[in-house]
């Protein structure tokens, strides 16, 4: 089975030292395994995205010398795809439309802060009947396309950085939006959808710790593993957003320390050898090199 990694940034914003770690992992991984390393852009934000983006990001994964193996694909190019899984969805139960209103969305999230609960959808409209459904299209309303989330399983699987993690299905937050806002019955345009589509070939997601339930919510392939890498934080304790130097597989950063890209692939990167913390420094250039345990690499400055 043919092994692929990918990179799928959004085009809400310019390229930063979040995106190209994550690429960084994705393409030396690949690079190890003998797989492809892909782009996705997720570009189904119709309001945020913009072309400029999509080019700076994929500027700035060549500056770094980071190569994909296929052309990049673009999410907005297969709306239709996922519409149809979707109407599938729909069809068989497993997803449901949801009229529940922004406003309502409010309320239900001040009352949970005020008794101190995190933010989840009550899943209110899971069980509407044909003629509530009809009522509220008949009012005007628009509705979400949510996929169900059975609340009472235990959700597990080994990353392959963390080891074994389990999730409640009750702690994610309420039933996954699948498609924004449309009205009557129609299906709107979906949201990020995370999931490999391949077939036969075995995916390996690579994706930063803060978007693991996102992730969790998008499992589904038995071909999937996955690999939850820290986010960099600045010395503030915010995310940390500058732009890193051109790697080349050659250029360990710091002191000008070098050793041979091959070698680096080949000896040096083992998903299980990574950091299991947030990397933080004042050096944009420093953290994006701050990927190991600093136990594996004494001679190396990271």
């Amino acid at each position: 089975m043919e092994k692929r990694l990918r990179l799928a940034p959004s085009p809400t914003g310019l390229f930063h030292i979040g995106t190209a770690r994550t690429a960084l992992f994705n393409w030396l991984y690949a690079q190890k395994i003998g797989g492809k390393f892909l782009i996705r852009i997720e570009d189904t934000d119709f309001l945020r995205s913009k072309s400029e983006y999509t080019r700076n990001i994929l500027e700035g994964l060549k500056w770094l010398g980071l190569k994909w193996d296929e052309e990049p694909i673009k999410q907005s190019e297969r709306i239709s795809i996922h519409k149809k899984y979707i109407k599938k969805l729909l069809e068989c139960g497993a997803a449901y439309r949801c009229f529940t209103t922004e406003d309502e969305i409010s309320e239900l999230r001040e009352e949970q802060k005020k008794k101190g609960l995190p933010p989840k959808h009550d899943n209110r409209h899971r069980n509407l009947s044909k003629e509530e459904v009809e009522t509220f299209i008949s009012q005007g309303r628009t509705s979400v396309i949510r996929f169900k989330i059975d609340e009472k399983i235990q959700i597990s699987w080994v990353d392959q950085i963390r080891g074994e993690i389990k999730w409640q299905g009750k702690d994610l937050g309420g039933d996954l939006v699948l498609s924004r806002r449309a009205k009557g019955y129609e299906i709107g345009d979906p949201f990020t959808i995370t999931g490999c589509g391949d077939g036969d070939a075995t995916g390996t997601i690579i994706s930063l710790h803060e978007q693991i339930v996102i992730t969790i919510k998008n499992m589904g392939s038995e071909n999937v593993m996955v690999s939850d890498i820290w986010i960099i934080l600045s010395e503030t304790s915010s995310k940390s957003m500058g732009i890193p130097f051109s790697f080349d597989s050659h250029y360990s950063g710091g002191n000008n320390y070098i050793f041979p890209g091959e070698q680096f692939i080949s000896d040096a990167f083992p998903l299980d050898n990574t950091a299991h913390g947030f990397s933080v420094s004042g050096n944009p250039n420093r953290a994006f090199l701050s990927i190991y345990d600093h136990n594996s690499f004494a001679d190396v400055n990271i």
